[in-house]
């Protein structure tokens, strides 16, 4: 997955919590946190 790919994704979630009521320092925040546990996921494997 090249950093194209990977940027379409990340703001296609931005949607989804913008209608869920979330700010942007909020989505920042939400992605923040997938982003890190997606990366541990990827340590332990």
């Amino acid at each position: 997955m090249d950093t194209s790919q990977i940027g379409k994704r990340a703001w296609s979630y931005a949607g989804a919590l913008q209608d869920a009521g979330l700010s942007c320092f909020e989505y920042v925040e939400q992605m923040t946190l997938l982003l890190f546990l997606k990366m541990a996921d990827q340590l332990t494997e």
